[in-house]
């Protein structure tokens, strides 16, 4: 059985291989020439500074993307384009900007041809009044032979995580397909692995099945906000805010359930009863986020909710590490310990890569962006086939139970035809020593002379000689000791 976990495990890992590699080889294979050849930023503490404040002091120079972490302030960021090959009137260049959480983004380029007018974007912005209508954010902007500086200003409740890429507007177009392609297909999976387990737990009504099913569910809700599918589905019925406080709500349930489900996989082991109460004690902190939201303290809501899904896909790892123990149950199947060690530490080395990056303490690369959405294919595929695996081996604990049930009650008519017989036999028995002793007795009490009350219970003793022999050689046929 343990071969076959080690197949299943082999063949998601070959799956789960395939799907980052599309994840990676996204930017890679989609990527064209980029026109953005510097970029630098200022964090204005204030949130305050005007466009000409701005251009009046030092930005900092930075790679690749852009992440301060949770703040107030507001970051202004200088791009440097450069100048088309062989421009001509028309042409276009694309701002692509992602994620899509990012609330308010602004643009300031000296090529706008009605400078006065604010260019902005942002999840706080109708979709239909976006300049380019794509699952990402952006910006059309004019390309010229000349290079340029252009600024862009970015205020957000959410971190400060930004990535701008400066491409041809045919480029642009292909990128958004193939980006499509991949969450389609992402968002498809994620909906295979939800309806696998639901019908697992429709089978065999399994607890942490069903948990898993509800944070399978909230994860899909969240995949799809992330990929700012809300944004372009119910724009037409729900304002900006109300859409931005439903992907915060996401966020937070999808955490809030990860975190419940966790605590239900770990505390099925034998763990200190101090250990399980302190588990069962520290989860309710999953409701400080939501009561933060509720209060309209969004970012601190968000930066908590973070930092806390970080903590708790930790914690599992040095619970697994020092309390569990292989224990056979014969009530319910376990995870053996290397298995429960290493799909922890495989999510607390992914979350740990995800958060930090988010979180504004380290350089992140591009892809990176969906680092969080890749942590709930990668912990939703892993333990769908373990839970699989998992409901297997219940499944077939049922059945040897169900089959020691079926012959335990085909034993018990056997039991009782065995002690009729028995109670048949016992009665037959004494009858037949009955005659004998009656003899005996006869002979003991009868005033007959010697030799003849000798004689009659002699022969009395060898009837039951006989009896007795009869009794041994039936038990011996019986048994198959004698032919």
């Amino acid at each position: 059985m343990q071969t076959s976990l080690q197949r299943s495990l082999l063949k998601f890992w070959l799956a789960l291989l395939c799907v980052c590699a599309s994840w990676v080889a996204l930017p890679a294979h989609a990527s064209a020439k980029d026109y953005i050849s510097a970029s630098a930023y200022w964090e204005d503490r204030s949130g305050q500074a005007t466009f000409e404040q701005a251009q009046q002091h030092t930005f900092t120079p930075y790679q690749g993307i852009l992440n301060r972490g949770y703040t107030n302030s507001a970051h202004w960021v200088r791009l440097h384009i450069d100048g088309a090959e062989t421009p001509v009137a028309g042409d276009k260049l694309v701002l692509r900007i992602r994620p899509v959480f990012l609330d308010s983004i602004t643009l300031f380029d000296p090529a706008d041809p009605n400078p006065k007018r604010p260019r902005v974007t942002g999840d706080l912005t109708p979709w239909s009044e976006a300049e380019w209508q794509s699952s990402d954010f952006g910006f059309v902007i004019p390309a010229q032979a000349q290079p340029r500086d252009i600024w862009i200003r970015l205020q957000s409740t959410s971190t400060h995580f930004m990535v701008i890429d400066a491409l041809s507007l045919a480029e642009a177009k292909r990128l958004d397909h193939i980006q499509e392609l991949v969450y389609t297909s992402s968002i498809g999976v994620l909906f295979f692995f939800w309806a696998w387990m639901l019908i697992a737990w429709l089978n065999d009504r399994d607890k942490l099945n069903g948990v898993f099913v509800i944070k399978q569910s909230m994860m899909i809700v969240y995949t799809l906000a992330y990929f700012g599918y809300h944004r372009i589905v119910l724009s037409e019925w729900l304002t900006p805010e109300t859409l931005d406080r439903f992907f915060n709500y996401a966020n937070i349930a999808a955490a809030g359930t990860a975190i419940w489900f966790e605590r239900y996989l770990i505390c099925e082991y034998t763990l200190p009863m101090w250990v399980r109460h302190s588990i069962r004690s520290v989860v309710w902190l999953i409701v400080i986020p939501l009561v933060l939201m509720m209060a309209g303290q969004t970012q601190l809501a968000m930066q908590i909710n973070l930092i806390l899904l970080g903590i708790f896909i930790t914690l599992p790892l040095v619970l697994a590490v020092l309390f569990i123990h292989d224990e056979p149950s014969p009530h319910a199947y376990r995870f053996p310990k290397m298995v429960v060690i290493g799909y922890y530490g495989i999510l607390t080395s992914f979350v740990l890569f995800s958060v930090l990056p988010v979180l504004g303490l380290t350089q992140g690369s591009s892809w990176a962006i969906h680092s969080l959405v890749i942590h709930g294919f990668l912990s939703g595929g892993l333990m769908t086939v373990l839970l699989q695996f998992r409901a297997k081996r219940l499944e077939q604990q049922r059945r040897e139970v169900s089959n020691q049930l079926y012959l335990s009650q085909q034993q018990v008519p056997m039991e009782r035809e065995r002690r009729e017989e028995q109670t048949h036999f016992l009665h037959m028995l004494m009858h037949e020593l009955k005659n004998p002793l009656a003899v005996i007795d006869m002979a003991l009490h009868t005033p007959l002379e010697h030799h003849q009350s000798i004689t009659y219970a002699s022969r009395a003793v060898m009837d039951m000689k006989a009896i007795i022999e009869r009794c041994v050689d039936a038990d011996q046929l019986e048994e198959g000791n004698l032919e």
